[in-house]
C-alpha cells in the first residue's frame, strides 16, 4: 500500500521526523508496526509472560530467523513459558532451514518450512513442510484433503 503526501511541506515534515507516514509498503505499514511491537515484546519474554497470564493464547507463532532482520527467537525459553500454560509453539524456520536451527529439539511443537523459498531457492519446486509429533500432525493432516497443504511429516527422531 502506498501512502501519499498532501504537499511538499507534508513530505518535508515526514523526512524530518515530525510526521509519521507509511509512504511505501516495503518500508513498513501499520500491520507490520504492530507485529514488530509484539515480536519485540516477545523477545524480552516478560510481555510473553503477561500475555500468557491473560489466558487467551492457544499457540505462539513466530519466524526464527525473523524477516527481515534475521533475529533468532529463543525457542527454548518461549517453549518453556508456553508449555507451562499448556499452549503450543509453532516456529516458521524457513530462513534457518533444518541445517541451521532445529526448533523441535528446542521445544517447539510444530515447525514450518517454505521449501520454495530457501531450500529450493525459488527455482524448481513449490512445496512447504509441516513437522511435529505424530499426534499433532495427525490432527493437521485432517485438513490436508479439504484445504490442500504442504508436505506433512511427523518428527520421529526428537
Amino acid at each position: 500500500m502506498t501512502h501519499w503526501f498532501r504537499d511538499s511541506a507534508d513530505l518535508v515534515a515526514f523526512r524530518e521526523g515530525r510526521r509519521q507516514s507509511f509512504e511505501y509498503g516495503w518500508y513498513g505499514n501499520p500491520t507490520v508496526n504492530v507485529l514488530e511491537e509484539k515480536i519485540s515484546a516477545l523477545e524480552r519474554t516478560k510481555a510473553l509472560e503477561s500475555i500468557l497470564d491473560q489466558g487467551n493464547v492457544t499457540m505462539f507463532y513466530a519466524d526464527s530467523l525473523t524477516k527481515p532482520h534475521l533475529k533468532v527467537v529463543d525457542v527454548r525459553r518461549v517453549a518453556e513459558l508456553c508449555h507451562q500454560c499448556g499452549e503450543l509453539v509453532c516456529i516458521d524456520s524457513t530462513l534457518a532451514s533444518p541445517i541451521n536451527q532445529k526448533p523441535l529439539t528446542l521445544g517447539a511443537d510444530v515447525v514450518l518450512h517454505s521449501a520454495t523459498k530457501y531450500i529450493a531457492s525459488h527455482q524448481d519446486v513449490i512445496v512447504g513442510c509441516v513437522s511435529g509429533s505424530e499426534v499433532l500432525i495427525s490432527r493437521i493432516r485432517v485438513w490436508y484433503h479439504d484445504l490442500g497443504a504442504p508436505s506433512i511429516r511427523t518428527a520421529t527422531s526428537i
